[in-house]
């Protein structure tokens, strides 16, 4: 497998190699172009399929400069890379096996870490911690995985009238950090029927709006987000969701009246 042919890039000056615990693709950093390569690997012959690459300043992160290190978790949901002063963690699609930024440390952005120099990193076998040696610090930098389940809160959108006589209610779901696996049918309503639609009001993955249309009967909607339906880029579910006001009054009917004669009115 040779860097540019057949299609193949970010293999110049190739200096790690690591393996996905299943045996099913490879990851490859070249720290001339500063980036990973990512391959799927045929089980029966060890055989090669160029699936992509992802090259420094390419997203949100400049921490692959002089990339020379990686490694993937056992439990194969992330890749760590160590670049020179810094060290960048992927989360792993273990289906196609694709890379997605998740978060990255520079020496020179944070100096409670020793990482000048990063060139290895090793995973404990819980996936909990991992030990990056740094060769300039003359250290062993321990760094711990997060894992917080993210919290999720639901409220009433800040101009929604309630009462209402519209059957279009909105609400604002906020996670606490970012989040995948989240749509229309992870919202549970109770009080009333009615269609969900779902949209990332702010594109960060954390911000998303929801909407009930299509209300059939009268009543008071609640909204809410069970437990373990969205997952942050460390892998771990979110919690049930806690609200301060996540309930919307319906109300379509209009006042009735009744016109008759004063008590004691003579008629004729």
């Amino acid at each position: 497998v040779l860097d540019s042919t057949e299609g193949i890039d970010g293999l110049s000056s190739a200096s790690d190699v690591a393996v996905s615990p299943d045996g099913t693709h490879v990851y490859v950093v070249g720290s001339e172009e500063a980036g990973v390569a990512v391959f799927v690997r045929d089980a029966d012959t060890g055989a090669l399929t160029f699936v992509e690459s992802t090259f420094n300043g390419s997203g949100a992160f400049t921490s692959l400069f002089n990339s020379n290190g990686i490694a993937v978790s056992p439990d194969g949901a992330h890749a760590y890379v160590t670049s020179g002063n810094s060290f960048s963690v992927f989360a792993r699609n273990a289906t196609s096996g694709t890379l997605t930024f998740v978060d990255q440390l520079t020496q020179f952005e944070d100096s409670t870490f020793e990482i000048l120099g990063s060139t290895r990193v090793s995973i404990a076998s819980n996936s909990t911690h991992l030990y990056l040696a740094a060769a300039q610090s003359d250290a062993l930098q321990l760094l711990a995985k997060d894992t917080n389940r993210p919290t999720v809160t639901v409220e009433q959108e800040g101009n929604q009238e309630d009462p209402t006589r519209f059957d279009r209610i909105n609400f604002d779901v906020v996670f606490s950090e970012q989040v995948t696996g989240f749509d229309a049918e992870d919202v549970s309503i109770s009080g009333v029927d009615g269609v969900v639609s779902v949209g990332n009001s702010m594109s960060d993955n954390q911000t998303f709006s929801v909407s009930v249309n299509s209300i059939t009967t009268d009543g008071v909607l609640e909204v809410t987000i069970p437990e373990g339906v969205a997952t942050d880029l460390s892998g771990d579910t979110n919690l049930a969701s806690t609200s301060t006001d996540n309930q919307v009054t319906l109300d379509t009917v209009g006042p009735t009246v009744s016109v008759e004669a004063l008590f004691g009115q003579a008629d004729p």
